[in-house]
């Protein structure tokens, strides 16, 4: 999973919080990340798209001991409400705001957070920035930094790419408009051919150092000087040997255990009359019913009443293995026998 691997886990939980860190690269940048920002007196806005992804985050910031509140789809109306003013407030102890892009993404006016971080994004582009605008409110004072999640290698890169394409398109059309009654011809023609020289980032060339992460997340030099600080601090804590994440050599044995494919279960013998073995066939139920052509000539028809209940006689004695006359297949056989091969008329065609 891009996210966390032990979303597929749901019997297994970590009671090491470094643990769940070491398992997953967006974890491990959080793990640097939050406790820097609090550190600073930032407030958080992260978003994602899965709520049991919400519900790891929110046993994984209580381990932490980090203070938050969340909203999603199952938050009643009378309760958003409630959670907006609490984390409004001057004097609000939350540091963290957890939200469903869908449900958190619209009607929210958070202008006390200044960062937001997009756990994991949405084939929608609008549907990511409608949640980015949750900090762009009246009464914002602060530089808003928006941190976007991507794992490398994986439908994560995919995404962002349609996405930029996306926003590409709408730079082209819609922004590169410049829709008023201000702007002349020349300034229209000048920012759309910006817009189509504008060379965008591929992404996954170039993934950020925790030196360069700290650049971006830092408001001023003092709070860039604090982060490095911080990871010195941290270094020497843990020492250089430990890596990041988790290595193979450290996986469980039943993770990498490879299970042994399944035997076919052997096929069924029965014996018949003759004494020889024979497979026993699978039952299969056919159903003999009318097309929309045939229904429609025998109702149209002055008698169909009594065709369509022949028919469907017919039908029903075929599949009680009789015929119409009401001689069965063992009467039938009985017959050709008895004929010697001139019996054509006792013959059916099988369905």
């Amino acid at each position: 999973c891009c996210n966390h691997p032990y979303l597929f886990l749901d019997a297994y939980m970590p009671l090491d919080a470094r643990e769940r860190v070491r398992a997953a690269g967006k974890f491990d940048l959080l793990d640097h990340l939050l406790p820097k920002l609090k550190a600073s007196g930032h407030r958080i806005l992260l978003f994602s798209q899965m709520t049991k992804m919400l519900d790891m985050l929110e046993d994984w910031l209580t381990q932490l001991g980090f203070v938050f509140m969340r909203l999603d789809g199952t938050t009643k109306t009378e309760d958003r409400d409630v959670l907006l003013r609490d984390f409004n407030a001057p004097d609000s102890p939350y540091f963290i705001f957890l939200l469903s892009t869908r449900a958190g993404g619209l009607g929210l006016n958070l202008q006390t957070a200044d960062t937001v971080i997009m756990f994991d994004s949405d084939w929608n582009p609008q549907a990511d920035s409608q949640a980015e605008d949750r900090a762009h409110r009246i009464g914002q004072k602060s530089q808003v930094r928006v941190f976007v999640l991507v794992t490398m290698g994986t439908i994560e890169e995919e995404i962002q790419k349609r996405a930029q394409s996306k926003r590409g398109l709408d730079g082209k059309v819609i922004q590169a408009g410049m829709f008023n009654n201000q702007s002349t011809v020349n300034e229209r023609r000048e920012m759309l051919s910006e817009v189509m020289t504008r060379g965008y980032n591929e992404v996954g060339r170039n993934i950020p150092t925790l030196p360069e992460i700290n650049q971006l997340a830092a408001r001023s030099e003092e709070e860039l000087e604090l982060f490095e600080r911080m990871d010195a601090e941290r270094l020497a804590k843990e020492g250089e040997g430990v890596s990041r994440l988790m290595e193979d050599h450290e996986l469980p044995e039943w993770v990498t255990a490879v299970e042994e494919p399944k035997e076919d279960e052997p096929e069924e013998l029965t014996i018949n009359a003759a004494g020889k073995s024979v497979r026993k066939r699978k039952e299969v139920v056919y159903k003999d019913v009318l097309t929309d052509r045939q229904f429609d000539m025998l109702v149209d028809h002055d008698d169909g009443a009594t065709r369509l209940e022949n028919f469907t006689a017919k039908k029903v004695a075929m599949h009680l293995g009789q015929r119409p006359d009401g001689d069965s297949d063992a009467d039938v056989a009985n017959g050709e026998e008895a004929g010697g091969g001139g019996g054509g008329d006792v013959k059916r065609q099988r369905t």
